[in-house]
This record gives C-alpha cells, structure tokens and sequence, in this order.
C-alpha cells in the first residue's frame, strides 16, 4: 500500500496482484535489501504524476544463507522511466569481522527467575542520584547503570540460543532413535528429558525471534520459528547501511567510512550557522525568564563535573 503515491486515492488491488502476493508467499521470497528511493518506476506527467515501486530483487532462504550481505541499490535510469538497480552480491568492502553490538533489551528476561532479583539489588545496592536532577533523570540513569547486569544475564542465558536449540533436537532425534532400536525404561527416560529440554528451549528461541522479527501477528506456541528466524534475518538486511553516497560523489562501502561519513554529515547539520545568523545577547534572553537562582545553585551548575559523577 505504501509503494504507490497515490494509494489513498485509488486504493485498487487487483487480481494480478492478488496472484503475484500468492506466488511470492508460497515460494517464500522476500525483497533483497535495497538502498535508494522507495519508488522506482514514474510516469513523467506533470498534470497526473504517479509514483511506483514496480522493480525489486527477490530471493529465498537458500540465497540469504549463501549470500547474507549482499544488496541492490536502485539508481537514477536517465531517460528510463525505471530507475536502474544494481546487484552488490559479495558485499565488496563490508566488514564481515565481528562488531559491537549496541545492548537491546529482551522481553524474554523478565520471565527469567534471576530477573527480578537482579533489579532489585541493583535497585537497592546503587546509591542515590543527586537530588537537583529530576526524577526521569535519575530513572534513566539507574537503568542505564543496570544494562551491564542484565546484558551479561542475556549473554548467560540466551546467548548462542538458535544453536543450543538445534543441538537440543539433534540430542532428542538421537534418544529416540536409540529408544527404538532397544526400548527400556532407562532409554524412555532419557528421552523424555532430552524432549523437555529441546521443549523447553524452543519456546525460549520462539518468543527470543518473534521479538527480532517484529511478526506480531503470529502466536508463540505454534512452533512459528523458522518464520520467526527468517523475518528477523530479513529485517536486519533491510536495516544494515551497506553503502553511503557522499556529498562529494564517493561511494564508501567500509565501516569505518561509513561512520566517518555519518558523524561528518550529522555534525554539520546540527552545528550548521546560517548566512546572516545574528544570536541573542544575554541580556535579551534574560527578559524571557523572570526566575533567577541563587548563588549557590549557580555555583552548583557551573561546577566541573567529577568523573565519579560521570559514572
């Protein structure tokens, strides 16, 4: 719906496109990840423009496994009415070394026995913030002070989850094949722990991947998690930035480039001073405010701040 620029006004799907959705959903194809504009096919009129997403690269399961970083990237097509794409399949220049990851709070934790102790002690433990800031203030720094805690408690616990999961059924598949060439109670036994396990793993695994894939729509409970591990797998492609166009006609495609493009671009957009700027004196901004501290806050706020603090 949001690859048309004029859906809201003629909201029509027809049964060509009901076709193509069925084709695509049953050979379980999805969009490569792309950088460009979303729209790459127009019409060219100037009384009735209309916009499309008419191109797109699709491929399985089998592809993203063998190929897991490459991209499309849809460009001006010059007198084509369809903009050009061209196909990254390697990723040349990507970094495939491991990289920091920033934390990211999984809802699984809070099922955990060792969650709410964790919280709190920390809770508990950590001492008071000071009392001239506010309370979300305060809030947001006991939580950003327990992200060590519960980060290790992640890793502990879910850490490697999708390859202990398979393990788990690999253990099972072979307690039961030994539990049919030679049954016995000892060898019942043993499969059934194997069973809870591989169980009790994959709704772990199941609720960890419907959380990275975004699929609200699908329960946990109906073993959804080859869905669940191929969505996620397809929105950190669509999500990661490949390549950056710089101002000055470069195409970095090295992670290091990248930030540096990035923090360049951002730190001239937020630091820009417009042609004719003209600030505002001290005194003009005092006339806003009629509130004046006192001596001691003044000295309170202008301070250094220690590194203790900082922490």
């Amino acid at each position: 719906m949001q690859e048309h620029s004029r859906f809201d006004a003629n909201p029509m799907l027809t049964g060509e496109m009901r076709d193509f959705q069925a084709v695509v959903n049953h050979c379980s194809l999805s969009d490569m990840a792309f950088h460009g504009p979303l729209f790459t096919w127009c019409n060219k009129r100037d009384d009735d423009l209309i916009l499309k997403k008419l191109d797109r690269v699709l491929v399985n399961a089998d592809w993203e496994r063998v190929f897991p970083h490459a991209y499309n990237v849809f460009a001006a097509g010059g007198c084509s009415d369809h903009l050009h794409c061209r196909i990254m399949v390697k990723g040349d220049g990507v970094n495939l070394g491991p990289r920091r990851k920033p934390f990211k709070f999984v809802n699984l934790m809070t099922e955990m026995e060792e969650f709410k102790p964790l919280v709190e002690s920390y809770w508990k433990d950590t001492p008071p913030q000071f009392l001239l800031t506010s309370t979300l203030f305060r809030f947001s720094k006991k939580l950003k002070g327990l992200k060590p805690g519960l980060h290790s408690l992640a890793k502990r616990r879910l850490g490697n989850l999708v390859l202990k999961t398979k393990q788990a059924l690999e253990v099972l598949c072979h307690k039961q094949q030994a539990n049919l060439a030679n049954p016995s109670s000892t060898a019942m036994e043993e499969e059934n722990e194997a069973y809870a396990r591989w169980d009790f793993l994959a709704v772990l695994e199941e609720k960890f991947l419907k959380q990275r894939s975004k699929l609200h729509w699908l329960k946990v409970g109906e073993k959804n998690n080859k869905a669940f591990h191929r969505a996620a797998t397809v929105r950190k492609a669509q999500n990661t930035i490949k390549e950056i166009h710089c101002s000055d006609g470069r195409v970095v495609v090295k992670d290091d480039e990248i930030k540096l493009e990035a923090e360049r671009h951002f730190r001239e957009f937020l630091q820009l001073i417009p042609p004719g700027f003209e600030g505002s004196t001290v005194a003009e901004l005092e006339l806003l405010l009629l509130y004046r501290c006192s001596i001691v806050d003044q000295q309170v706020l202008t301070r250094v701040v220690s590194g203790e603090e900082i922490k």
